[in-house]
């Protein structure tokens, strides 16, 4: 039985500014959670019809409510279901999530930054889980849409909640900031993801600072002390992570298992741990040391922290590793930067006891006027690492290839995934560690899924 969350239909409409039609009885109900996809709906659930680029909403009514939906969110009524009609659907559902949020006395930690949020999340939330009753974003449903989707799946047992907060443009991290209303903050880095819509990482790190005109003067922020960006924040109630010892958390030492992980001491706030962490590679133990800054802020034991940093795991599309029968795959291709590019060439090249090691490499996106050199200044740090044969894919993605060929590496250039694929089977050889990534919108995890048959 699905638990129901402190907030009825009455509230939901007077949040959302809107009006009720249909059976007034059903006022005072109390819902049990928040849906955009009618499949998702449950007994109790609300329905929030959305219209799409090529789906409307408001077509699948019948087939939420036929699945137990309570009410349904509308721009238009529904003639024999329950709706609150507004203007805007998505506007509504913000204006609901904020609402609810002000009804609940909880941690809320907002992870924002260039890249390695979702890692963060997911490691924040394994450490935190140790102690606390603990809810976090689904994937990486961070943006105006997901946040809002999150916070409204809060139940009444909740202690900590860990969310994803997402941005590509201005005034998009405040409205996020307004509806989570975040206790502590992580920030992970200042890159250059989305530099072609905001200018400069100065203007990204304005963007993203925006979290901040939501957080009380007493909120805590762990910020990366490496970054040299963030560096220069002036805000209160901050601690600074990273491998240089002037943070208040830093690694003073690591042995990297490659795939199976890496051994690491830390110090945290004076006192030092022993852990070991089963997500692989240098890069994610930024991700460990912010969750070890929560965990201790948040009154964790040394054991705890140990203990919830073990249990991390990896999720599909990042830093995910699958041993098949004939290769072994990394799959990171949910997204990418040039530096998380860089990232995984480092892991994939320390890796020992395989017989090559193989990149796959597809176009990222929104990198501005520098988009081409950026994407040859990964091909050239592929050669210079020594990686095996690195494969190209997509348009931008000749500059990978160019770059690679031009510091003497080995490569190989394909217009479309679809015929890449078509020549796999000649190109990888049995035994090849293989490290998978794109942007979002190249649809890498099809590779993925491909050769893991």
């Amino acid at each position: 039985m699905t638990s129901k969350i402190d907030f009825t239909i009455r509230e939901i409409m007077q949040a959302a500014k809107g009006s009720f039609t249909g059976d007034c009885s059903l006022l005072d109900e109390r819902i049990t959670t928040t849906v955009i996809d009618s499949r998702k709906s449950v007994p109790g659930s609300l329905f929030v019809a959305i219209k799409g680029e090529k789906t409307d909403g408001y077509n699948y009514i019948p087939s939420a409510v036929e699945n137990g939906a309570l009410c349904v969110i509308s721009d238009r009524p529904y003639e024999g279901y329950p709706c609150v009609i507004v203007n805007d659907p998505v506007k509504a559902l913000q204006d609901i999530a904020a609402a609810y949020r002000k009804k609940l006395n909880i941690t809320v930690i907002g992870i924002t930054g260039s890249v390695g949020k979702t890692t963060t999340k997911e490691i924040v939330a394994s450490v935190l889980a140790e102690k606390y009753k603990v809810i976090k974003t689904e994937g990486n449903f961070n943006n105006g849409l997901g946040l809002p989707l999150t916070i409204m799946s809060i139940k009444s047992d909740t202690q900590v909640a860990v969310v994803e907060m997402g941005m590509n443009h201005f005034d998009e991290m405040r409205v996020l900031s307004s509806i989570a209303h975040p206790t502590m903050c992580i920030m992970t880095n200042i890159g250059i993801s989305h530099i072609e819509n905001l200018g400069s990482r100065e203007n990204i790190l304005k963007a993203k600072s925006e979290i901040f005109e939501y957080m009380s003067a007493t909120s805590r922020c762990i910020l990366n002390g490496d970054d040299d960006l963030l560096k220069t924040l002036d805000r209160p109630n901050r601690c600074d992570y990273g491998f240089n010892s002037n943070n208040d958390i830093y690694i003073e030492s690591l042995y990297e298992h490659g795939f199976d992980g890496t051994d690491f001491e830390a110090w945290v706030f004076g006192e030092k741990y022993n852990c070991h962490i089963n997500v692989p590679g240098r890069h994610v133990l930024f991700a460990a040391m912010a969750a070890m800054a929560a965990g201790s802020w948040l009154g964790l034991t040394h054991s705890q922290i140990e203990a919830g940093i073990e249990k991390a795991k990896s999720i599909s599309g990042r830093v995910n590793v699958i041993r098949t029968e004939k290769y072994t795959l990394i799959d990171d291709c949910y997204n990418a930067a040039p530096q998380s590019m860089m990232s995984g060439i480092d892991l994939l090249v320390k890796s020992d006891g395989y017989p090559r090691s193989v990149a796959i490499f597809g176009d990222m996106g929104e990198l501005g006027a520098d988009e081409k050199y950026l994407h040859k200044s990964v091909g050239e740090y592929a050669a210079k690492s020594k990686v095996g044969l690195l494969i190209a894919i997509g348009e931008l993605s000749k500059e990978i290839y160019e770059g690679c060929i031009s510091q003497g590496g080995t490569a190989m250039w394909f217009a479309t995934k679809e015929e890449f694929l078509s020549q796999a089977e000649n190109i990888l050889k049995d035994g090849d560690a293989i490290l998978i990534k794109a942007s979002h919108f190249m649809d890498f995890p099809k590779i993925v899924e491909a050769l893991k048959r």
